[in-house]
């Protein structure tokens, strides 16, 4: 749900997600706040990516124009040259 431009996602209980939060299936996080943005996220000493709908990115993917590769549990591997 997107409110005064920023977006959110309510549980179907009607509580707003924080943090990290799946989806059918699929990893998302929202910051603290609750808004979901696309963002770097530090887990422990793991970095991870979620894009602009909050969801986890996994596989080679473009941020700010260079092609990161991230393994299939989403932890950033590597970029690209």
């Amino acid at each position: 749900q997107t409110i005064n431009g920023a977006k959110y996602y309510f549980a179907s209980s009607g509580l707003m997600q924080k943090d990290w939060f799946k989806v059918n299936g699929e990893d998302y996080y929202a910051a603290s706040s609750g808004t979901i943005q696309a963002q770097w996220v530090k887990s422990g000493r793991n970095w991870y990516y979620v894009d602009t709908d909050g969801k986890m990115v996994t596989g080679d993917y473009i941020i700010d124009g260079e092609v990161n590769r991230f393994d299939n549990q989403g932890l950033w591997m590597n970029q690209i040259n």
